[in-house]
């Protein structure tokens, strides 16, 4: 425990980012020598403050200490049992297991909302630093009272230039939600940064509504060059351009003349500034395109995902993507202690003595693996495990084949190459269905997610939704480029092809369908049968192999691939072990968060409807499927 005054434990840990440095940020106590008399006066003489993700609370219980007349609410993502009695007494209210993609307490009311933004370790979490970044500012925008502050301390540099110290565009996602910045000055703090070889301290950040008091930091100019029809004179047009900009200054220069279609058209360079309101890029692209097109001016609303957490579940990661670990943490509620937790998302094997766990021991699910022990079988077309194989494989004709790396996912290094065409061919190896089924003449395939509880005796089942996957250009043999014979999404978002349209929903490039759309195309009753028995007999062949650590839960949560021949019949493509779950796009939230719902319910041990029994084989026949048992 800490004397308030001297020294101040490291000043609201950004809990959600503690799944990315857990190791590192456990070692971060102390947020010594920062600005002690402003984060202990918050220039507030009386008033309500909203401390955010404050650990054990101790900066809340020293600013309460200090500044009696404030009204101090802390929150902390640990839970009450993590919080020391003495913290707790200090602070008027403290809100346990609260997070940045919780709502905040009692919107509109806070006159100052404090926080401490820690610094992602690794590359691959700079990007979901930023989302995060973006979502806390608008949940402040929102919670702030009209003259509210929110003061916002990052590490100088971060994801921008040192210089100025505004790291990952935060003035810009601030004015997004209608935030300036109005103070900038360093916060020692190289007891925090240093043990993640930063050499730099921290940079306080504090912003204000506009209009709420003092001018911006700095004066915000924005230059963008239009392209548009002369209209008139430019005079006329600077002034049409002030009106659709205000309360934004402007200034317009002519930089050429030229004719297009038989018109008069200009290109303009128009400058955007201001010292007393918010602007940002995506409000300066939304004004540019209502002078270019001669449209009403609309800012596009920023949607952020929101938490649908149920209750009593709290989730442990190990080694899992950011953006899974990301869309899971608004289902569950992440904790950084193992022991803490009731379910274990990892993308590894891992004991644990009462919370579930996503894995059996699943080495076997690989490409490889699975080709063994599926060879001979009705559910894969022949395949041959290259070097190991090449003199059978050398032996075996067919007009196609695949080629895909054992151990890789995503598309990466996959070939479709026609029979003369085998030199330097390695990996696993597999006739080409070359006659898939199409729809709008591109192929297609399915991924379906399959929850496997038990290996022995085999209780699996299959979730009606899932996908239907495009490739990005219509189907020919006559070209056998990646975008044409692959369904992947991130091969196909690069091409900047959208799938077919749909009558209710926009899809974009890379997207895909809800699996429902699939049976408006062809016959369900057939299609879902015959695709049933294939992932029964995968599974009765592939869950021998699996195995349980004792003492633990598991369970496994498979994303299988299955093509579609043009005369319906099933073949497995591959078995995902970690299927991705992401929630990025619409499409994507509404599947991924009903499958996510409906399998807490299912290991709550409720039915749920729409996770349909894959019958044992001993019940095949009472479920009318047949499976070959060839």
């Amino acid at each position: 425990d800490c004397t308030p005054c001297l020294d101040i434990p490291c000043l609201l840990h950004c809990t959600a980012l503690y799944q990315a440095a857990r190791h590192e940020l456990r070692q971060l106590v102390f947020l010594r020598r920062m600005s002690l008399p402003r984060l202990l006066s918050l220039n507030l003489q009386s008033g309500r403050v909203l401390t955010l993700g404050d650990g054990d609370c101790a900066y809340s219980a020293a600013l309460a200490t200090a500044r009696s007349s404030l009204h101090v609410c802390a929150t902390t993502y640990d839970t009450r049992r993590h919080v020391p009695d003495a913290h707790v007494k200090a602070v008027a209210e403290l809100l346990c297991e609260l997070d940045f993609t919780d709502p905040f307490p009692e919107p509109g009311s806070w006159d100052r909302i404090v926080a401490n933004f820690p610094t992602p370790l690794g590359r691959r979490h700079v990007s979901r630093a930023r989302s995060l970044m973006r979502r806390l500012l608008a949940c402040a925008s929102e919670s702030l009272a009209a003259d509210g502050q929110f003061w916002l301390t990052l590490e100088v540099g971060v994801g921008g230039p040192s210089s100025d110290g505004m790291s990952w565009d935060v003035v810009d996602a601030a004015a997004d939600v209608e935030l300036i910045l109005i103070t900038l000055e360093p916060a020692k703090a190289k007891s925090v940064y240093a043990p993640r070889g930063s050499k730099t301290d921290g940079t306080l950040h504090v912003f204000a509504r506009p209009g709420a008091g003092p001018l911006a930091y700095g004066r915000n100019i924005l230059v963008r060059d239009i392209s548009l029809e002369a209209r008139g004179s430019l005079e006329a047009l600077n002034k049409k351009v002030a009106s659709v900009c205000a309360p934004i200054e402007t200034s317009l220069e002519l930089l050429s003349t030229y004719e297009s279609e038989g018109r008069n058209s200009w290109t303009i360079r128009l400058e955007l500034s201001t010292t007393l309101h918010a602007l940002s890029r995506r409000k300066a692209h939304a004004l540019c395109e209502s002078i270019e097109k001669g449209i009403p001016f609309q800012l596009p609303l920023i949607q952020h995902p929101r938490s649908v957490r149920r209750q009593g579940w709290a989730v442990w990661f190990h080694r899992v993507e950011p953006s899974i670990e990301d869309f899971l943490s608004l289902m569950m509620r992440p904790v950084e202690r193992a022991e803490d937790a009731s379910l274990l998302w990892t993308n590894a094997t891992w004991a644990h003595p009462s919370a579930f766990v996503n894995h059996f021991d699943d080495a076997v699910l690989n490409k490889r693996d699975v080709a063994l022990l599926l060879r001979g079988s009705s559910f894969i077309p022949r395949t041959f495990v290259l070097p190991d194989e090449f003199d059978a494989w050398a032996s075996t004709h067919a007009p196609y084949w695949i080629s895909k790396p054992a151990r890789l996912g995503r598309g990466v290094n996959v070939v479709v190459f026609q029979d003369e065409d085998r030199q330097g061919i390695t990996g696993v190896v597999s006739e080409y269905i070359h006659t898939p089924l199409l729809i709008s003449g591109r192929k297609v395939d399915l991924r379906l997610y399959v929850l496997l509880r038990s290996c022995s005796p085999l209780e699996a089942f299959v979730h009606e939704n899932g996908y239907v996957r495009f490739a990005a250009l219509q189907y020919s043999l006559e070209d056998l480029m990646p975008q044409r014979h692959l369904t992947n999404n991130a091969i196909n978002r690069a091409a900047g092809m959208a799938p077919p349209p749909l009558p209710d929903q926009e899809v974009g490039p890379g997207d895909n369908w809800p699996l429902r759309y699939l049976w408006n195309h062809v016959d369900r009753s057939l299609v879902w049968t015959r695709v049933k028995a294939l992932l029964l007999g995968v599974l009765t062949e592939v869950a021998p192999q699996l195995r349980v650590r004792e003492g633990t839960r598991p369970f496994a949560l498979l994303g299988f691939d299955v093509l579609l021949s043009s005369t319906l019949e099933p073949w497995l493509c591959e078995i995902n072990s970690s299927p991705t779950l992401e929630g990025k796009r619409s499409i994507d939230r509404s599947v991924d968060t009903e499958v996510i719902g409906d399998l807490l319910h299912q290991l709550e041990g409720d039915e749920v409807a729409r996770w349909e029994r894959l019958c044992a084989q001993e019940e095949v026949s009472d479920c009318g499927v047949q499976v070959d048992q060839s």
